[in-house]
């Protein structure tokens, strides 16, 4: 039996050391303390996980921030089968904005959401797009907000 560190586990595995060690809690991968603050992985685990890993990426079957039962085709999930879905981060890049400010979106009620679970939501395709072309609208209007607020008026040089 061959161990390894957090840090060759996480290199290994193509994922960060805290990741590593919340698999490791939840009892996902062995791993056995060997001092105050180090952790040993068996690098015979850590393969049998990647493995098990790989194959369901490739079959589609994305586990964690998606439940069971949700069907998985690239970055869109579908939800019923007539409204794909994004889940924050795609939403993010599709929209160009952070995934704070698609939170923000939602929670204005300017996009319609999914709960997936307790920290994930995904947002349907058709809502995106709709928000999207009436941004790119708004800014070729000359209407967009953002950069400054209405009725913002400058103060009077002295």
């Amino acid at each position: 039996m061959k161990t390894v560190v957090t840090r060759e586990a996480a290199k290994f595995l193509g994922i960060s050391m805290r990741r590593v060690r919340a698999l490791a809690t939840s009892g996902t991968i062995w791993s056995k303390k060997v001092g105050p603050l180090n952790w040993a992985y068996d690098l015979d685990n850590l393969r049998e996980y990647k493995t098990k890993r790989d194959k369901a990426r490739a079959a589609g079957e994305v586990r964690g921030a998606v439940p069971q039962g949700v069907a998985v085709s690239a970055a869109k999930l579908v939800v019923a089968p007539d409204q794909p879905v994004l889940l924050t981060r795609e939403a993010a890049r599709y929209l160009g904005v952070s995934m704070r400010h698609v939170r923000l979106l939602a929670r204005t009620k300017k996009l319609k959401t999914k709960k997936l679970g307790p920290a994930s939501e995904a947002y349907f395709v058709e809502d995106l797009s709709r928000y999207k072309s009436e941004m790119a609208a708004l800014r070729k209007a000359g209407k967009a907000r953002g950069r400054k607020p209405q009725g913002f008026k400058p103060d009077p040089q002295p």
